[in-house]
């Protein structure tokens, strides 16, 4: 999978038979995800659950398994689907702190996190983590970090 962010800043992830566009839109090619529940779309599996009142969306792409958050939400770790997340995407809204995101992060332990929005240079600059170099991050199931997390904030 290759994950990469559009001109519009949009975190774009690829694999073989389908792109998958986070943003303020979630869409799997051009299928618009519309809400809460379970699709499955160019062989791409997707769940959509409530966290906060804040939707969760988790993807498969390659075998690896991504959560999506726009905005990050403390609740999401309470989610069944949230226990396998390796790739954390989050779209800040400019007043998510250090510590709700670290917070995540202890929970759900992914080996990749990516940050997508204005501050994200900042936040990221203060959670203390490896940054990944690039416009893109090429990310497999062997090749997931075995310890901490990595963070991506794109060229």
């Amino acid at each position: 999978m290759q994950l990469s962010f559009t001109s519009a800043g949009d975190v774009l992830l690829k694999e073989k038979e389908a792109e998958v566009v986070l943003g303020t839109v979630v869409r799997i090619g051009a299928y618009e995800v519309p809400g809460a529940g379970e699709f499955e779309v160019q062989g791409v599996p997707c769940t959509v659950e409530v966290a906060e009142g804040q939707y969760a969306y988790f993807f498969t792409l390659d075998g690896v398994h991504v959560t999506y958050l726009d905005p990050a939400v403390a609740g999401v770790s309470e989610l069944e689907d949230a226990s396998s997340t390796e790739v954390l995407v989050i779209r800040l809204r400019g007043d998510e702190s250090r510590e709700l995101v670290g917070g995540l992060i202890k929970k759900l332990e992914p080996g990749y996190l990516v940050l997508a929005g204005s501050n994200a240079q900042e936040l990221g600059s203060t959670l203390g983590l490896t940054p990944e170099a690039g416009a893109t991050l090429k990310i497999s199931r062997s090749g997931l970090p075995e310890e901490g997390t990595r963070l991506f904030l794109g060229a």
